[in-house]
């Protein structure tokens, strides 16, 4: 069988620019005269895909050195973060990597890497928002974050002229029912969707209103579906491997638990339903929003919800109090959530700048409701009971807190290294500061890489921290997430405990979810605080 790379050279040499970008065509959409379409088909033939999948995925590689994009401090990444898109590249159908495998041979030999990068990763979600999570993280070197962050602002990958179509096909009469126009542009584009403003009569008003299509793009569901199994694939290639930086990780339940968080993003249905319930949820508070869901207009492909004119948070004007618009985030992101009255409370697993809008009247904007989670009364209490552990820098209370949110009973062996994990961390403090969410995160990240899963709700809500944490920081105000929660417990906390009921009666009828107990223990390991931090920033000493 022919060289591949040599084929793909020979391509460059018989097809001129115009062609070239034809080819492209050919394979993304379709279309071009019949006689290069033959001639391609020919050559394409007599290419032994499956059999060159390795060949493919160094060719791939060479010209996409990614792990030249890992800083230094992350070195240690570099060769898991290279074998992962070899394994890609060599893993992906064959219809989706021919034009990406094209496109990269044809770019010029002087194209920087960073837009190799992206050319790449264009129709693939999964890595796409793999990329934006980990871009969260303010804590990364200020370069790698800057380059993930552009997967957030540089999809575009999709015409406005296929999501025209996409939703004149599937509303039909409804857009003459209802006046509907749509503009010509593209509103914003992300990883699995596109979203399309446009103007409607609404009969139940009698007036013209604004709205916005957000419609999934085309041929979503099945690059998921394909992607979701490569990742479970890397994990068992990885298994196989044994020495890797994460050895000690469950990657399989890992790669599970993301499959399970990233299906939510393709489920439109949901995420009206969970747009609906924010709706009424923020409805009575003041200085929330988020968009009404015009349900006539709506399908499992198609969302379509009122238009809500505002900037970004972190775009934010001179007239914007910062302060309270970053109260505001963290009392309607956080405090809310995990003092909600209900056994289950839903909250937002997304709230990246993007998501996040302020409007002139300072008023919080929440969109996009495709990924939320929901967290039961147990598992706020032990979260609660995380934060307030970190900050009396109490390690017994910290190894029971993780244990109870931990999604399998741990052994003896596991419970040695989480010790001796915490002990770390609590020795690592300032003594002249306290612990707050950054201290949290760092902790549970460390947890995780000693092999302790927690349940997908909990990680998610580790998420939303983090993002938070991102976007307060972008922002440029020095209210801390722990600040606030912990006015949230004092004031509960206070509330609950003047009632004699709390200590005698049902405690599911209270405020804060915390039980009799745990009130107790915060109770006692408070008046220990000074002793103990004492105590751990001398031995910190005499270890140094």
């Amino acid at each position: 069988m022919p060289n591949t790379f040599n084929i793909l050279k020979e391509l460059q040499k018989v097809f001129s620019r115009k062609q070239e970008k034809d080819l492209v065509a050919l394979f993304m959409h379709g279309g071009i005269d019949l006689d290069n379409k033959q001639a391609l088909k020919k050559i394409v033939e007599n290419i032994d895909w499956e059999n060159s999948r390795n060949q493919i995925g160094q060719l791939l590689a060479e010209r996409l050195p990614v792990e030249q994009l890992v800083p230094e401090q992350y070195s240690a990444w570099r060769d898991i973060v290279h074998e992962a898109l070899v394994y890609f590249a060599s893993h992906l159908s064959v219809t989706r990597l021919i034009p990406k495998l094209y496109a990269q041979v044809s770019l010029a030999e002087e194209t920087a890497l960073e837009k190799r990068v992206m050319i790449f990763i264009e129709q693939m979600p999964t890595l796409q928002k793999l990329g934006q999570a980990i871009a969260r993280n303010r804590n990364l070197a200020p370069e790698l974050r800057a380059l993930l962050t552009q997967l957030e602002n540089d999809i575009r990958d999709i015409s406005a002229q296929t999501i025209k179509q996409q939703i004149e096909e599937e509303l039909g009469k409804k857009l003459a029912t209802h006046q509907i126009e749509l503009d010509e542009e593209i509103h914003s584009e992300a990883s699995v969707c596109a979203l399309m403003r446009f103007h409607w009569y609404n009969a139940k008003t009698g007036r013209n209103e604004q709205g916005v299509f957000k419609v999934l793009k085309p041929h979503i569901k099945e690059n998921f579906e394909e992607e979701i199994t490569l990742l479970q694939g890397f994990a068992t290639y990885l298994d196989e491997k044994k020495d890797h930086v994460l050895n000690d990780v469950n990657l399989h339940d890992t790669f599970a638990d993301i499959s399970v968080t990233l299906k939510q993003e393709l489920d439109t249905l949901q995420e009206q339903a969970n747009l609906h319930e924010a709706e009424q949820r923020y409805d009575s508070i003041s200085g929330v929003r988020t968009p009404h869901l015009i349900r006539e207009l709506s399908n499992s492909n198609i969302t379509a919800m009122s238009f809500e004119e505002g900037i970004k948070v972190t775009d934010k004007t001179s007239e914007v109090n910062g302060k309270q618009l970053s109260k505001q985030m963290i009392e309607t992101l956080i405090a809310i959530p995990l003092f909600e009255h209900e056994e289950k409370s839903l909250f937002h697993a997304d709230p990246h700048a993007g998501n996040l809008y302020v409007n002139d009247e300072g008023e919080l904007i929440i969109f996009d409701w495709a990924l939320t989670g929901r967290l039961n009364r147990e598992e706020r209490s032990k979260i609660i009971l995380l934060f307030l552990a970190v900050s009396l820098r109490d390690e017994s209370l910290l190894l029971e807190s993780i244990k109870s949110l931990a999604q399998e009973d741990l052994n003896a062996d596991k419970i040695d290294k989480l010790m001796q994990n915490i002990k770390e961390f609590l020795r690592a403090l300032s003594i002249y500061s306290l612990p707050g969410i950054n201290e949290v995160l760092t902790l549970t990240d460390n947890v995780l890489l000693t092999g302790v899963r927690f349940s997908s709700s909990m990680m998610l809500f580790r998420k939303v921290l983090l993002t938070l944490d991102g976007v307060l920081n972008d922002i440029g105000e020095t209210l801390a997430i722990e600040n606030v929660v912990s006015q949230y417990v004092m004031q509960q906390l206070t509330h609950d405990m003047s009632n004699v009921n709390f200590w005698t009666g049902a405690q599911t009828y209270y405020n804060l979810p915390l039980s009799r107990s745990d009130a107790l223990s915060l109770m006692w390991s408070a008046q220990w605080y000074g002793l103990r931090a004492g105590l751990q920033h001398t031995e910190k000493l005499l270890n140094h």
